[in-house]
């Protein structure tokens, strides 16, 4: 086999001209870096408008025409080559904790800075920067006291990933409030990361499947599918980014999560 000129050089041709994407699944991180960068390159984009907020996504494999973008989109979809090069998602514990430190970095700045106009307005923040302070002190009360209460590692856990879920939609949902409140219109308001969602019910806790988890479960039973069929080892956590790609669930894990509920 010979890699084509054109189509790209991660397009490989055999004999009887039928084609498919390079081998990835013995590249180092390097190479599977550059690969998935050409790849998301090659792949087109459409806009999607939903109310007042835009986002972005690729096409899918059956809306293209040309074979190598086909096969672009496929392995794309597959987010196998995405999970060698990003690695395994953050759990939200991590992101909770990351978020706690970076709020702390902020607070610590704030207080250190020099403050500057009218006194109420100094007291103000004062009174704001307390009551931030005590909102995270009281937080790591209720968690440590779930913890008391847990029975065994696994259950414990549990309690603090939800916890940690929790926490993360609470956050998102008052700085969306604020942002709604002070600019109706804001771009904050219409934008962000994607686990700001809390809205949406990947990290659902309920049991009884809604449509939105039916629609999560299908999309994964498919990555998994398509594991089995190229012959990869199963991977529920590439499944769940496959998911999540498509704009399905509030984050990885907590697809991962759901599959685990519902489906073991």
């Amino acid at each position: 086999m010979a890699i084509g000129s054109t189509p790209p050089w991660w397009w490989v041709v055999g004999d009887d001209g039928a084609g498919h994407v390079v081998e990835y699944q013995d590249f180092g991180i390097e190479q599977a870096g550059h690969l998935l960068n050409a790849l998301r390159e090659a792949v087109p984009m459409r806009t999607i408008h939903d109310g007042g907020r835009r986002r972005e996504e690729r096409l899918d494999p059956e809306e293209l025409e040309a074979a190598h973008l086909k096969g672009a989109a496929a392995v794309l979809l597959l987010g196998e080559l995405e999970a060698m090069v990003l690695g395994e998602p953050e759990s939200e514990r991590e992101l909770w904790k990351r978020l706690l430190d970076e709020v702390g970095q902020v607070l610590d700045e704030i207080e250190a800075a020099p403050q500057d106009g009218a006194r109420k307005d100094r007291v103000a923040l004062a009174e704001h920067l307390r009551e931030a302070r005590e909102r995270i002190d009281g937080i790591g009360f209720a968690t440590a006291f779930a913890q008391s209460e847990a029975d065994g590692e696994d259950e414990e856990g549990f309690v603090l990933s939800v916890q940690s879920e929790t926490a993360l939609h609470a956050f998102w949902l008052g700085w969306r409030m604020r942002a709604i409140d002070q600019k109706p219109f804001d771009e904050a308001a219409r934008t962000g990361v994607k686990v700001q969602e809390g809205a949406k019910l990947g990290g659902e806790m309920t049991r009884s499947p809604r449509p939105e988890t039916v629609k999560i479960l299908a999309a994964m039973d498919e990555a998994l599918k398509a594991q089995a069929e190229r012959g990869v080892a199963e991977s529920v956590q590439q499944a769940a980014a496959v998911a999540y790609q498509k704009d399905l669930g509030s984050s990885r894990s907590a697809n991962a999560r759901l599959y685990q509920r519902h489906r073991k």
